[in-house]
């Protein structure tokens, strides 16, 4: 623009908003109309424009504009394809998922749901921004828009680029509503038996505690759910207990695997993060819980049903040495 204004006589250092103003006053019919549109251009930002630009197909068209959008871990596609989202068959990386119900958090009532979006792909030569915190491990675009609090405690929508300039808070948890179907005691009793239960060639369920505390809390537990078990005391001071399998309930015999499934995001959440810590978990802080398990499908069901519920919480994976020991993941919430 420097070049035409030259042409037409003008000599310009610099064309930012005070040196436009400064110029209208003795410009031309011509000049001042072009003065004007670059004062209007300069109250938005040109990178839109050149991200649009960038996205033109073999066509001629710009495809895939009105994208599904939600908070952090989405599925966008400005997000490289490793980062992962949780679908109602669990946690997906982004090359993997071809679209269909994935997680969506409303910054309105801060509730998430699962919406049904398309997947879409394409390659891209550019800009990656990445953030890493303690909680959040992304690479982006740019131009990827993303929630965060402002200081008046309301939710806003900003760019990465732009958020990366200063300190900011974004949304890690959120609320589900759902429907419970498990009783309370029958939710806590298989709480327990992921935990210290197995089961026998025979099918019955049997567990073997030193804990005095863990004796009574599952007879406590059996009890309320109205499950018949035998105890035996043993020299070594510890207790075993047992559950017959012809006196199984059927919910508890259908655990066989002892794996949670994702029925398990539509229970309390409550009773939960009530129970867990007095098995495969322990208070690490005043409000903090940390789980334990070698089963990374619990370890991510638990973290799920965490950041579902309003909690916040972070996966760590550790390898320990020696072939008998198994792959540990830690849940902290």
């Amino acid at each position: 623009m420097k070049g035409w204004l030259a042409e037409r006589g003008i000599e310009v250092d610099s064309l930012d908003k005070k040196a436009i103003k400064g110029l209208l006053p003795q410009a031309t019919d011509e000049v001042r109309k072009m003065l004007e549109l670059r004062l209007l251009l300069g109250k938005t930002s040109v990178k839109k424009y050149e991200a649009i630009q960038r996205s033109v197909c073999s066509d001629g068209r710009v495809h895939g504009l009105l994208q599904f959008y939600g908070a952090n871990r989405t599925g966008r596609w400005c997000l490289t394809g490793d980062h992962e989202v949780l679908t109602p068959n669990g946690w997906m990386p982004l090359e993997q998922w071809q679209g269909g119900e994935i997680a969506c958090w409303n910054p309105q009532t801060e509730v998430f749901s699962f919406q049904t979006a398309n997947a879409l792909c394409f390659d891209y030569e550019g800009e990656m921004i990445q953030l890493s915190t303690q909680r959040c491990d992304q690479c982006s675009t740019p131009d990827h828009r993303m929630p965060y609090l402002e200081k008046d405690g309301s939710w806003g929508v900003n760019t990465v680029e732009e958020l990366s300039r200063h300190r900011f808070t974004i949304p890690f948890t959120g609320k589900r509503l759902g429907a419970e179907s498990a009783a309370p005691y029958q939710l806590r009793a298989l709480i327990m038996t992921q935990a210290d239960g197995y089961f026998n060639r025979e099918g019955d369920l049997r567990f073997h505690f030193r804990k005095a505390r863990k004796v009574q809390r599952c007879k406590y537990l059996l009890r309320k759910c109205e499950v018949p078990f035998l105890t035996s005391a043993h020299n070594d001071g510890t207790t075993s207990i047992s559950v017959k399998s012809r006196y199984m309930p059927l919910w508890l015999r259908q655990f066989r695997d002892k794996t949670f499934g994702f029925w398990l995001l539509d229970e309390s959440p409550d009773i939960i993060f009530d129970e867990l810590p007095l098995w495969d978990g322990y208070h690490c802080g005043p409000n903090s819980i940390q789980y334990t398990t070698t089963n990374l499908q619990n370890a991510n069901i638990i973290q799920a049903a965490a950041v579902l519920s309003g909690r916040s919480a972070t996966l760590i994976r550790r390898q320990r040495n020696g072939a008998k020991w198994k792959t540990a993941y830690h849940v902290n919430i």
